[in-house]
């Protein structure tokens, strides 16, 4: 019995750890700055309602658990929708393309040739 609780909690530490530092879903930002990373909402909400319907707390406690998991199919559905879309690797490529413009804008300052501004 101690080793299923054990491997539940260590399982929820390792999901709740991915759902706020996985960087590849789009959501809120939770820090700022370059250590952004992105939150995945749909995780987010399925852990909480499986801790509340694992307390029972409040009315969670009486919902049925296809409701109570209805955000991991949701998250699911995202990142299908994501891939197959194409979206994940725009962002990808519009990271990618950031990075290259700071870049030259660093390497150019260091070298004293500032950007002129068209007038």
């Amino acid at each position: 019995m101690f080793h299923y609780v054990l491997s539940v909690h260590v399982g929820l530490v390792y999901i709740l750890f991915n759902a706020f530092y996985a960087p590849w879903l789009t959501g809120l930002t939770v820090l700022p700055g370059r250590c952004r990373r992105k939150v995945m909402w749909f995780v987010v909400l399925g852990l909480l309602l499986i801790v509340m319907k694992w307390l029972d707390f409040g009315p969670v406690g009486g919902w049925a658990w296809w409701w109570v998991l209805s955000p991991f199919v949701g998250a699911v559905l995202w990142w299908a929708w994501a891939d197959w879309s194409g979206y994940t690797k725009r962002r990808e490529i519009d990271k990618i393309d950031e990075r290259k413009k700071e870049r030259r804008r660093k390497n150019m300052a260091a070298l004293g040739m500032e950007e002129r501004r068209r007038r």
